[in-house]
């Protein structure tokens, strides 16, 4: 590489080094790909530019370096020179700090590249929407929200997500509500993630029959639901004791081709307990067996809790050693009820 340069083509070089840096760093060897640009390329008069960078920004940020590529960005700042972090190279910093959980050095970072007068774009704000909902910094996230419409950028599915699920996971359901309302009104569509959220906000706040309404538009839409969707409304007609409900679900569940998991059958089995149905109960345990399902030590713990509740401690301890000799480690959600 070295000869390649020393005859002129630097130009050529630039692009070697590239390809060259991506396939260290795509080793987990950042460290090497830092010295290549930061010492070797400027000993041949080779200078890097702002691809060199983002490779190893991205480089960093893969291997949990996050804070490291924090201080490259300063230093390019403070040097001064032709090459300067643009609004890719802040992303993924930014998106780095967040995955490594520095919410707070995130947003400051966000903040200097306002300053600098970088003009964040739509991952921008998206990335520093999710990290402060997910650390309940909703006022934050609002803030930054309002600089989006000033700056004429419109949110989409993700922004209007990231806010739905930092006010439900705080409980703000009045906030979710007012979300929910304005992502309407701007004509954002709501994905999956989104619909889920919602479903089980409606399920969890006893207004089960509109969480049923979106779930059959979905499946009238031609939306592939997953598992996960099934059991949020399972779990809504649990809480409403909707045994018929949830039992029709399940026969649908099925018939689309979806296979209970243990989360499913963990409802099934604690809602017959509630009910005292002990035979429905271990019918159901059996089932999972059946259809090679090996039960988890929540379903374990309902139903030894269950037996217990009824004085059937014999049967308790039976499935007790049973569970043992399964390899499954008792824990205290063996003895108290999952909801």
């Amino acid at each position: 590489m070295g000869h390649v340069i020393k005859l002129g083509f630097a130009a050529e070089a630039i692009v070697n080094f590239s390809h060259l840096l991506k396939a260290i760093c795509a080793r987990k060897k950042t460290s090497y790909a830092m010295e290549i640009v930061l010492r070797i390329m400027p000993m041949f008069n080779c200078v890097p530019n702002i691809f060199s960078y983002s490779i190893l920004f991205k480089g960093l940020c893969n291997e949990k370096r996050s804070q490291e590529a924090l201080e490259l960005i300063h230093i390019m700042v403070d040097h001064g020179g032709s090459c300067q972090p643009n609004v890719v190279s802040y992303n993924t910093v930014v998106h780095g700090l967040l995955k490594e959980g520095e919410a707070g050095k995130a947003y400051s970072l966000f903040c200097e590249m306002l300053q600098r007068e970088i003009l964040p774009d739509v991952v921008t704000y998206n990335s520093i929407i999710s990290g402060m909902c997910k650390v309940h910094a909703m006022d934050k996230a609002e803030e930054v929200l309002r600089q989006m419409f000033d700056r004429g950028i419109l949110p989409d599915t993700a922004t209007y997500t990231s806010l739905i699920h930092g006010y439900y996971s705080s409980g703000q359901c009045k906030e979710v509500e007012r979300v929910f309302n304005e992502m309407s009104r701007n004509c954002v569509q709501p994905n999956m993630i989104t619909y889920n959220i919602q479903m089980d906000y409606l399920c969890k706040s006893g207004r089960c029959t509109e969480a049923r309404k979106i779930f059959d538009s979905l499946i009238d839409l031609g939306q592939k639901l997953t598992v996960t969707t099934y059991s949020i409304l399972l779990h809504g007609y649990a809480l409403e004791r909707s045994l018929h409900g949830m039992h029709c679900l399940i026969d649908l569940m099925v018939g689309n081709g979806i296979s209970p998991d243990h989360h499913v059958y963990n409802i099934l089995i604690f809602v017959y307990a509630k009910e005292g149905m002990v035979g429905e109960v271990m019918h159901i345990f059996t089932k999972m067996r059946q259809q090679g399902l090996n039960p988890d030590v929540v379903n374990y713990g309902t139903v030894i809790n269950l037996l217990c509740s009824i004085g059937r401690m014999d049967d308790a301890m039976s499935q007790f050693s049973q569970m043992i000799t399964e390899g499954l480690a008792p824990n205290i959600i063996v003895f108290t009820p999952p909801y």
